[in-house]
């Protein structure tokens, strides 16, 4: 079974990107969702989001670093448009997490409209 520190991993997508976070980091990430690294990942959809959230968080912060508005390389590897990647990133992270909002929020409605 993974943890939810490895399902964090996951999420992030990228190795050079995660490498740029401290265990600290992201133990501070994680605990603001509520979540401890250290547990088992449950495989729910709420556990899942809010493990999205803390990736948005981490990523969203690296992105305001703009000493890593760069390209790297990392041993053979090259990374170009590194922050243009990174802003995709997010952008599919923040549609993943508003819409697990808002399907969470209409398939618990309760609510009835009355036309007269």
């Amino acid at each position: 079974m993974a943890t939810i520190f490895e399902r964090f991993e996951m999420t992030i997508k990228s190795k050079p990107i995660f490498n740029m976070l401290t265990g600290i980091e992201i133990d501070i990430y994680l605990e603001e969702q509520g979540l401890k690294s250290e547990d088992t990942y449950d495989n729910a959809a709420a556990t899942l989001n809010k493990i999205e959230k803390a990736a948005l968080q981490a990523l969203e912060d690296i992105a305001n670093n703009p000493d890593l508005m760069k390209d790297y390389k990392v041993d053979t590897e090259s990374y170009s448009n590194f922050h243009t990647n990174l802003r995709k990133r997010i952008d599919q992270l923040r549609n993943r997490v508003n819409s697990f909002s808002i399907n969470k929020n209409t398939g618990n409605s309760s609510s009835f409209l009355f036309y007269k």
